[in-house]
Formats: structure tokens, sequence, C-alpha cells
């Protein structure tokens, strides 16, 4: 198993945020946390923005970027170095709620092409523009933590031999995490050199999500949780994402974290705190 190093960013949201699930259309529901692609994405941004990644002879450079022929996302570039990531929201007496909030958006992409003379329906301006529902998470000054752990082999490989500070960089020039209208400031990037691992099957403690086929489901039995559908991996042209059930400790109304007590069956374990608890999928063990 490669050595890996983790990163912890706190981080502080301005309104709150909206994060929004692969084909999803007219309805545009938020997911009510952060998942792991957007969590890459968000330390990725910097990271490709300065030109960091060297592929193939050539640096790579901007948020989506031709590889092997195809559009790809900066999450999807960095993903083989960072085999695990979660996020957490800090105890406090601030509580995120969902709600919809309704938008004026071009809803030409949705349109069936109905003929229409002297054009199509789709394309005339009086059906151009359309209300839509938009899911938001109303988090005001919440505080949450992202996890990161790091394939330092791979990672040394993909941005070079300083890619240490280019990732702690990375991580303070965190804006946004998810849609560009999501604005956090980043209150602290903390350095965990000394990840500890412990071997499955264990009962572990954690506020971190975790992917729910790893776990003993029989386990989960005491604490708040509630299962969460993410997509894994980046975004390319021309192929379709897929789809995992997390188990997410604490509460989605009001939202909120807070650690449960679960059996891991499978998977290997690695502990950034005491309560910062990530699992390593097996198809990601070197």
């Amino acid at each position: 198993m490669s050595d890996l190093f983790g990163l912890r960013v706190r981080v502080v949201f301005h309104w709150g945020f909206w994060i929004r699930s692969p084909s999803t259309s007219r309805y545009q529901s938020t997911l009510p946390i952060p998942p792991p692609t957007t969590l890459i994405g968000a330390l990725a941004h910097h990271i490709l923005r300065q030109g960091c990644v060297s592929m193939g002879g050539r640096r790579i450079e901007g948020e989506v970027s031709f590889i092997n022929g195809r559009l790809t996302s900066s999450a999807a570039l960095l993903e083989e170095i960072i085999p695990a990531t979660s996020f957490y929201y800090e105890a406090g007496d601030i509580e995120g709620f969902s709600y919809e909030d309704i938008n004026r958006y071009i809803t030409l992409f949705f349109q069936l092409k109905v003929p229409r003379e002297p054009g199509m329906r789709r394309y005339s301006m009086e059906y151009r523009m359309g209300a839509i529902k938009v899911g938001k998470v109303y988090f005001p000054s919440g505080r949450g933590a992202a996890c990161y752990l790091i394939d330092e082999h791979r990672a040394e490989r993909l941005i070079g031999s300083d890619w240490k500070a280019r990732v702690k960089t990375a991580a303070y020039n965190i804006t946004r995490i998810g849609s560009k209208e999501s604005i956090v400031s980043v209150e602290s990037v903390e350095e965990i050199e000394d990840v500890g691992e412990v071997k499955a099957p264990i009962k572990i403690k954690t506020r971190c999500y975790l992917p729910l086929r790893l776990l003993d489901q029989s386990s989960l039995k005491e604490g708040r949780y509630y299962v969460e559908r993410f997509w894994r991996g980046g975004w390319a042209s021309e192929e379709e994402p897929s789809y995992e059930d997390f188990v997410v400790p604490g509460s989605r109304s009001p939202i909120s974290s807070e650690p449960i007590e679960v059996l891991v069956k499978e998977g290997r374990i690695y502990e950034l705190g005491p309560e910062e608890v990530l699992c390593l999928d097996p198809q990601k063990i070197l």
C-alpha cells in the first residue's frame, strides 16, 4: 500500500451551497452534504489553474482539459491521487436546511424539437426562458471540515516533488464547494503526517460518511444517520456517471453531523482523528 498523507480543511459557508447530481435537468435538487467528487474538484481547482499537473510530458491547465480525446473535469484528473475523502459539519448553534428557490433559467435545453412554422418551437424566443425549481442548502456561517487521504507517490508523479506545498496552497485557495455561488472561506488547513491505519473488520466511530457496501448494516442501530447516493469519479465526455450509496452520520433535516458507531467489514480504515475515520475502497488499494 502506498504511503498516505492526510489533510483536514475547515471551511465556513457564506450563505450555504447547492450541489447538483449529474444528469439532472429541469428539477435541480441539491445534495445535503458535499460529495467526494465535489471535494476533489474544490481542491483541484487551484492546482489545475496554476498548471501544476503534468501528463504525457505536457502541463494540464484549466477546469476542463482534453485528455485522450475526451473533455475531462479537474476532479477526474486528481481522483487517482485522492483515494478517499469525506465531509462533516462542525457542531454548533447553527443548523442547515434544504429549500427550493425559483429561478428564471434558459429552458431551451430541456425542450423537445416540435415542428412549428416558421421554425422549430424549441428555438422560438417565447419558449426559451422558464421558471426552474433549484434546490439549495441554507447554512449561513455554517462550519464544516473536508478530510482528504492523498497518495504520496502518485501525487509526486502527477504534481511534482513539491506536491505537498502545492496541495496545501490549493487548500487555502478553496473559494467554493459546489456551484460557483457556493462560496466558502477557509479557516484552517492541517497536515496529518501520522495517518493511523486499523484492519477490518472492526467497529469504528466517525463523523465522516462511508460507502454503504463496506459496512455491516446490522451494526447501524444507534445514532442518527441517513443514506445518500453520490456519483463516483469526475466527469468526462461520452462517459456515463456511476453512483454509490453512502452512510452519512447525522441528520438530513435539519442538516447536521454527529458521530455514529458502525462495524466496517472490509477495506482499509484510516484515522485522521478520534472521530475522523475514512474507509478506503478495496478497488483503490494499490
